[in-house]
């Protein structure tokens, strides 16, 4: 919502922009007319308006760019966290079963026997 509404607001300003460049390049009509002088300053003030339309189309990309790379690093450190989660689970499990492994291996039946049923109980 954020982000829709800071990009309405970037096209409510670059409209802006537009409507005072139409403006400014019926001036220039006017300035033409009267001379080859008034013609350079009206150069230099659509110059002025590109520059200026330019800087905030940056502006704008450099917002979107941040804005991507934030949600791209949160990604990843979700990620990461699940990641050492997991491992952290994989660790246990493994020690778990190498123990289960090592009591089946020094246990008698009757052992683990008893073990299963005390184990399928809880």
């Amino acid at each position: 919502a954020r982000v829709r509404k800071q990009t309405m607001h970037m096209v409510e300003t670059l409209r802006d922009k537009r409507d005072a460049m139409v403006s400014t390049l019926e001036g220039i009509t006017n300035v033409c007319n009267d001379g080859a002088k008034d013609f350079d300053a009206c150069v230099i003030n659509i110059m002025q308006q590109f520059h200026e339309l330019h800087r905030c189309l940056e502006e704008r990309e450099n917002e979107l760019v941040t804005l991507a790379r934030n949600r791209m690093l949160e990604k990843v450190s979700r990620l990461q966290e699940q990641h050492d989660s997991l491992k952290s689970q994989k660790i246990h499990v493994d020690d778990v079963l190498n123990k289960a492994k090592d009591f089946i291996d020094n246990s008698s039946d009757a052992q683990v026997v008893a073990m299963s049923t005390m184990v399928a109980d809880n």
